[in-house]
C-alpha cells in the first residue's frame, strides 16, 4: 500500500525523476486477488483459490492497520 502511494505521490509531480517508469505502467490490470467475489468462487484450482483468499486476508489486513495508524496520527496532530 505504501509504494501505490508513492506512485501516486510521484506521478503527481511533473518533474519526478520516476515519471518515465510511471508513465509506462498500464491503467488497469486484473489479477486474481481483484477478481469479483463471483469470479473467486468458480475458481476451480484450490491451491489458487486457497492463495488468492489468504491474500485478500493479508491485504485487508494491511489496509486496516494503515487506515488506522494513519487516522490515529491525523487526530493526535502528528
Amino acid at each position: 500500500m505504501k509504494l501505490g502511494l508513492r506512485l501516486l505521490q510521484e506521478r503527481a509531480k511533473s518533474d519526478s525523476f520516476w515519471w518515465p517508469y510511471i508513465a509506462n505502467l498500464p491503467e488497469t490490470f486484473t489479477v486474481p486477488i481483484f477478481f469479483p467475489g463471483e469470479d473467486i468462487k468458480n475458481l476451480q484450482y484450490a491451491p489458487l483459490l486457497h492463495q488468492v483468499v489468504k491474500h485478500i486476508w493479508s491485504y485487508l489486513d494491511e489496509a486496516y492497520h494503515f487506515a488506522l495508524t494513519f487516522l490515529t496520527d491525523s487526530i493526535s496532530g502528528q
